[in-house]
């Protein structure tokens, strides 16, 4: 196969190392093991004290050690060879080489035989050399007489849980210096299986520490971020080439096994499909067992795009380690599996009975439609995969009765559905999102991705795996602080004249008279009806020459004119004083176009402080705030969720009507109190 051939003659990787690198690595299948060894320096290098080793004591060779597996091992060294600069020497392992590789292919040395261009030492002779999943291969230098060899460069991988068990330390050695500690190294973590091949993604030794190391050049080569540095590569154009596929690939060269020729939707969508064999692929979306209650392993594959959802149903008897291992890593969105099966039914509900599962793609990019909360409250995406966003509004934890972690998102139009999340599949509670099971809510604006279901008359989504949901945004519910001063004015203007460019101005022509820097001014609140702008002003800094908060009080009232604009001064207040007020702003709104209520509110010092609302009978409709606060603070909020939604306890609309905003502030030491209140209107369109 040239394609190969090719890439193997043609790496070239442009940068300043100065030592020999390695630069590829296939490990399977045994007949295609083989490295790749570059020499990236301006200088034509003898590979005469040149080895390579698969042992980590492979320094023990100066002391005439060689602990290298009699079998599956090798440490060996270079003929008497020269690699020159920019030149890229193939190492193949088999003499079988050629069964996998085009006849084309010369490779420049070997690991078997007795010629001019083979290795020489102790090597296994079993075909399998290269451990697939976990292995270390290291190159190095030795004279011979020296009792110190040489790094040259070092990689190694493991797909094993924990540290690299087959790294390289010889911290406490003598002779030597201390390399990266085994737990510290950065060793790769995938497998590269076959047709596929680890590739250095570039000359620079990510990250590598290049003083009081053991190479030959005083570099540490146990430091390299190997997990930057290299990377997993196709060696052919791997896919379908089966013209007859769904999936099949005009460019493929290599047929990868993937094949397949019923789509999930053709089969949900024609019921003479029962009892027909199919060949079909899916992205894994779910899994249930129901092994317990006497039932099956039950695992949900979908369509990419259309989400259409098949189940595929697998008896505790047919069950493999495979399978088993498979969903302890939590696959979800990112497996696809290639199924052949007999379609079948159950309970109204279509499913596989599968003969032959397998994976062909287990880093897949799972595409799910986008879709609004709305839509699936109204019934339009029942059994398929989709993503939604909202505002986590509420959780109720249903484990506790053998049920499911239930968190509630609503986007902006009121609507809602559940978010069911199963222990057994993804145990949230102990995962870094376990921060959304606990108040406050209202605060995390978030992506979801699941499957539609239905309970009691209930939409909810089934979310599988911590990659089903995304944190988009982290809103603002406790309000803004303000301190300084607060001056409501009243513009002659439209409001619908009002812009961004005419409010610049406004702040720049209001500093003018004040003598003050804008810097000091905002504008934390608009009003409509006759443009209403409310200005927090800051107390100057120590090292400006301009007036302050207590002269800029004298002077604002008399202000009648900003920009051109006639205005009235209604309110200049200190904020954070000390006394206990609630401001509500607006004092009408309706819920049912989505408006909100911001309100601001003050407190003194060491202050349990708690807002209610009322109805005008007194009676108690919602709680928006119980917080206690070390120091007297105005509070403002007026941001979307920090502001009250016209929604009672319950989480529902209130009737039009008058109700009462009420604060209480309470000192728990001295139980001191001190309240305010002030009405407003909830009204209808």
């Amino acid at each position: 196969m040239n394609i190969l051939f090719l890439l193997l003659h043609s790496i070239i990787l442009a940068s300043d190392a100065n030592h020999l690198l390695l630069t590829q690595i296939i490990t399977q299948p045994d007949i295609a093991e083989s490295i790749s060894i570059h020499n990236p320096t301006g200088s034509t290098i003898n590979l005469q004290n040149y080895y390579i080793c698969d042992d980590n004591e492979y320094y023990l060779i100066s002391e005439n050690t060689i602990n290298s597996s009699s079998i599956s091992g090798f440490t060996a060294q270079f003929p008497n060879i020269n690699i020159g600069p920019g030149e890229t020497m193939n190492l193949v392992f088999n003499e079988d080489y050629q069964n996998f590789f085009d006849d084309d292919f010369i490779p420049d040395l070997k690991m078997y035989g007795n010629n001019p261009n083979s290795l020489s030492g102790q090597i296994g002779f079993s075909d399998n050399k290269i451990n697939e999943i976990s292995e270390i291969i290291i190159l190095f230098h030795w004279d011979g007489i020296s009792e110190k060899i040489q790094d040259i460069d070092y990689f190694s991988w493991s797909t094993l849980p924990g540290s690299n068990m087959n790294g390289i330390d010889k911290s406490n050695i003598s002779n030597y210096e201390n390399d990266t500690s085994i737990e510290q190294q950065l060793h790769f973590q995938y497998e590269a299986k076959n047709y596929n091949a680890y590739s250095r993604i570039n000359n620079n030794e990510t990250d590598e520490n290049n003083i009081n190391g053991n190479g030959i050049n005083n570099h540490d080569e146990t430091s390299e971020n190997l997990r930057n540095s290299w990377e997993i590569i196709e060696l052919f154009n791997l896919g379908c080439m089966t013209p007859d596929a769904i999936n099949y690939d005009i460019d493929a060269v290599v047929d990868d096994g993937s094949c397949y020729f019923n789509s999930i939707s053709e089969i949900i969508n024609d019921p003479n499909m029962i009892g027909q064999e199919v060949i079909i692929a899916g992205i894994i979306s779910d899994y249930t067992n129901l092994v317990a209650y006497q039932g099956p392993h039950i695992i949900k594959i979908s369509e990419n795009i259309t989400g259409q959802t098949l189940e595929v149903k697998v008896w505790d008897s047919d069950w493999t380690n495979d399978y088993e291992t498979l969903f302890q890593n939590t696959p979800f969105f990112t497996h696809e599996l290639k199924i052949i099966g007999t379609v079948s039914e159950w309970d109204g509900e279509l499913q596989i009975e599968p003969s032959t599962i397998q994976i062909i793609n287990d880093n897949f990019d799972f595409q799910s439609n986008n879709v609004s909360i709305s839509s699936i409250f109204k019934g339009d995406h029942d059994g398929t995969v989709i993503t939604c966003k909202g505002l986590l509004v509420d959780y109720f934890d249903i484990t506790k009765y053998n049920g499911p972690h239930s968190l509630t998102i609503e986007n902006q139009e009121g609507y809602r559905t559940e978010l069911s999340i199963w222990p057994s599949n993804y145990d949230i509670l102990n995962s870094h999102l376990s921060y959304l099971l606990y108040p406050p809510y209202n605060k995390y604006y978030m992506s979801v991705t699941g499957f539609v279901g239905e309970y009691k008359n209930n939409k909810q989504l089934s979310i599988p795996s911590e990659n089903a949901i995304t944190i988009l945004d982290t809103i603002n519910t406790e309000g803004t602080k303000y301190e300084g001063l607060m001056a409501s004015m009243s513009f002659n203007l439209d409001f619908n004249a009002f812009n961004d460019n005419l409010q610049e101005q406004i702040i720049d022509d209001l500093a003018n008279q004040l003598n003050i820097n804008t810097n000091r001014i905002k504008v934390i609140s608009i009003q409509r009806g006759s443009l209403i702008l409310d200005f927090n002003i800051i107390e100057k800094s120590n090292n400006e020459n301009e007036p302050s908060n207590s002269d800029i009080i004298e002077n604002i009232t008399n202000l009648n004119q900003i920009n051109g604009i006639n205005v009235s001064v209604n309110n200049v207040s200190q904020l954070s004083i000390n006394a206990t007020t609630i401001s509500p702003a607006p004092f009408i709104i309706i819920p049912t176009l989505n408006e909100r209520l911001d309100y601001s509110y003050s407190f003194p010092n060491q202050s349990r402080v708690i807002i209610r609302i009322f109805d005008v009978s007194g009676k108690f409709v919602t709680s928006l705030l119980d917080e206690y606060y070390e120091d007297a603070a105005t509070i403002f909020r007026d941001e979307y969720h920090s502001s009250w939604d016209g929604r009672d306890q319950l989480g529902q609309i209130v009737p039009p009507g008058t109700y009462i905003m009420h604060i209480e502030a309470m000192n728990p030491s001295t139980g001191q109190t001190q309240t305010d209140t002030a009405p407003i209107v909830v009204g209808v369109r």
